[in-house]
């Protein structure tokens, strides 16, 4: 018993360690299974993802820059987006069409980080905003004027605003040989633009005198279709228009800034020291929390380095442009 028990011992421990072998060598072809299967058949992550020739998917917006608004002044932005990209090449910069409502809609529905804009947001617009808990910051950028425009042979050469203003409301040329003193039709951009906002607030329109308006939906329309008709007047931003008005076939109405003014067209000078009296802001907009390179790229435009730039380009600061500033602190008089 005690030989056999000493005989059977070995035997049984190199029965256990050759099916240990077995087993080891098992799970190392295993392993080799899996490796392969791993290496030639991706996982379904891997799956999911773009194959050769698929786009790539878009960048985070965080990580660069989205322009909305190019149609409010499509040759200033531009230049100051090459600029910056010159500056800052690891930006990656895109610029989307429209005005200014398609702008902000583009802003806080995050299809863009900085919107352009003919006027700040309205209180109806801040409330809105404020309702999906987000707000939007809007700087003045550039200085444009609001052009009054009438055909090249039109018998009219300058016109007083409070004319303009009576014209509007009655939709005829009163006291003047324009049309003969009949029926004057308007053309103006799109509210949707944000040019009509800055109109109504630089001539103290009510809200009825934009129903009998004829909407277009650039400012470069509103000038093709004062070209063709002799009883027109349209109103277009000087910054959104590509061409010069020689070229479109109008010319713009002398306005003086006041009753006893000299009336002057709406050149850079005259605008910017407020010798012409209809103008309007470009403004850059961008979301609090939307990103560094979003609120760089606002800063920039809004610091004086930003301000020479859209002088050197052609366009009025917003910042330097010394339109004049009159303060009181007596009563006016009827009489002013």
């Amino acid at each position: 018993m005690g030989r056999e028990g000493q005989e059977m011992h070995p035997r049984t421990n190199r029965g256990g360690w050759r099916r240990l072998a077995r087993y080891r060598f098992v799970l190392y072809g295993l392993a080799v299974i899996a490796i392969l299967v791993i290496r030639f058949y991706p996982d379904s992550d891997q799956q999911s993802r773009p194959g050769e020739g698929d786009p790539e998917p878009s960048p985070p917006l965080e990580d660069h820059l989205v322009l909305s608004g190019l149609d409010l002044a499509p040759r200033l932005i531009p230049r100051v987006a090459d600029v910056y990209r010159d500056l800052y090449p690891e930006h990656e910069i895109r610029i989307r069409p429209g005005g200014t409502r398609q702008a902000l809609e583009d802003l806080l529905n995050r299809r863009a980080n900085v919107a352009f804009l003919n006027r700040p947001l309205t209180a109806a617009e801040r409330e809105i905003v404020r309702g999906v808990g987000d707000s939007a910051l809007s700087f003045p950028i550039a200085l444009g004027a609001i052009a009054v425009l009438a055909r090249r042979d039109a018998p009219i050469d300058s016109l007083p605003i409070e004319d303009l203003r009576v014209w509007l409301a009655e939709k005829r040329a009163i006291g003047s040989r324009f049309a003969d003193g009949g029926e004057v039709r308007f053309y103006a951009p799109d509210p949707n633009l944000g040019l009509w906002e800055a109109i109504r607030e630089q001539l103290d329109l009510p809200p009825e005198v934009g129903e009998g308006v004829y909407w277009l939906a650039s400012d470069r329309q509103v000038a093709q279709a004062v070209s063709k008709d002799p009883q027109g007047i349209g109103f277009a931003s000087l910054l959104a228009l590509e061409e010069d008005l020689d070229r479109l076939s109008v010319e713009a109405i002398r306005v003086p800034a006041m009753p006893e003014s000299v009336a002057v067209p709406p050149q850079a000078m005259e605008v910017a020291t407020g010798g012409y009296p209809l103008y309007h802001y470009l403004y850059a907009a961008c979301r609090p929390a939307g990103g560094a390179v979003a609120s760089g790229f606002v800063s920039f435009l809004y610091s004086g380095r930003g301000q020479r730039l859209v002088a050197r380009e052609g366009f009025l600061p917003a910042r330097e442009a010394p339109r004049e500033i009159l303060l009181t602190n007596q009563p006016l008089s009827v009489d002013g």
